[in-house]
């Protein structure tokens, strides 16, 4: 009977009371008679064709297959989450992290699949994981490191004579491991800060495009920028006062716009560039640790051998 006989309540039959009561129960009574419970992933709280469950449980490709190897190649050849959105959005896809669930938007249907449909790998949290922290692919017993796409700026080496800013954030940049010839070890003081990687990236380029090599150079390029910015506000108010329906206020508003994010640009390297700084400070400094330590234990060791 559907009504119980003890509280008078009506089971109601749905996804939601088969996931979390009926596929319990049933996982309880396999348990106690040692039968075998088919295990899901915690993300997938869907209930899924036992075709589908079949397939994937033996390596058969299924129509996720496709979506999850366009996203792992998108992991393997992304240094950040927007590199790895970019790298998707050349393929044809969207996304929609509007919502409850992130979607992504499937390329020539418009059909929409949750991030976390495709598996536990695939969830936004999971993936900008995997780019943050990238680990080695094993593929036909071979070891393999992925290929990950680095810095336009990284495709000449660099100068040894380069100074001031530009070595500041060359230097920076390959502590981070975002340079080629990655780092045995990421020091901490530099690890924390990886997650801000992208406005390291668009700092540094920035620096490289104009050619500035001290604070006084990036001074310089900001209060031209907020001259600019003067003269444009002016004009802009006299067009809404006497042309309000001119097209010149559109172009006065995108102007305006870049200029503002370059004078942004030049607050924020200002500030950050002195905290990278004091960061490449405490890296040698727990670098020079690092070695120093084991100098230490072989004395220790030679001098208890002595006694």
């Amino acid at each position: 009977n559907s009504v119980s006989v003890k509280d008078g309540k009506k089971y109601r039959s749905n996804a939601k009371s088969y996931i979390t009561e009926v596929r319990r129960i049933s996982d309880a009574l396999c348990a106690e008679h040692r039968l075998s419970i088919i295990c899901t992933e915690k993300s997938e709280q869907v209930v899924r064709p036992y075709a589908q469950w079949l397939a994937e449980q033996n390596g058969a490709p299924t129509w996720k297959t496709p979506i999850q190897q366009d996203l792992d190649a998108a992991v393997a050849v992304a240094l950040t989450w927007k590199q790895f959105l970019r790298i998707l959005e050349r393929k044809g896809y969207a996304f929609r992290f509007d919502r409850k669930h992130p979607t992504l938007i499937l390329p020539g249907s418009g059909r929409t699949v949750r991030f976390k449909t495709l598996g536990m790998r695939y969830t936004p949290e999971t993936l900008q994981r995997r780019i943050l922290y990238p680990k080695p692919a094993h593929r036909a017993g071979k070891e393999q490191t992925p290929v990950r796409r680095r810095l336009l700026l990284s495709r000449k080496k660099p100068h040894r004579g380069r100074t001031g800013l530009r070595a500041l954030y060359f230097s920076y940049l390959y502590k981070v491991g975002a340079l080629p010839k990655k780092p045995r070890y990421i020091s901490y003081a530099v690890r924390e800060d990886i997650r801000k990687l992208d406005r390291r990236i668009e700092q540094a380029e920035f620096i490289f495009k104009n050619h500035i090599a001290d604070r006084g150079q990036l001074a310089a390029i900001r209060q031209k920028a907020e001259d600019e910015i003067a003269v444009l506000i002016k004009q802009r108010q006299k067009l809404y006062r006497y042309e309000p329906k001119s097209p010149q206020i559109g172009v006065c508003t995108a102007q305006l716009k870049k200029l503002r994010h370059t004078v942004k640009l030049c607050r924020n390297i200002e500030i950050h560039s002195i905290e990278m700084e004091q960061r490449l400070q405490s890296a040698r400094l727990e670098e020079q640790q690092k070695k120093e330590d084991p100098q230490k234990e072989a004395r220790n060791r030679d001098n208890q051998k002595g006694r």
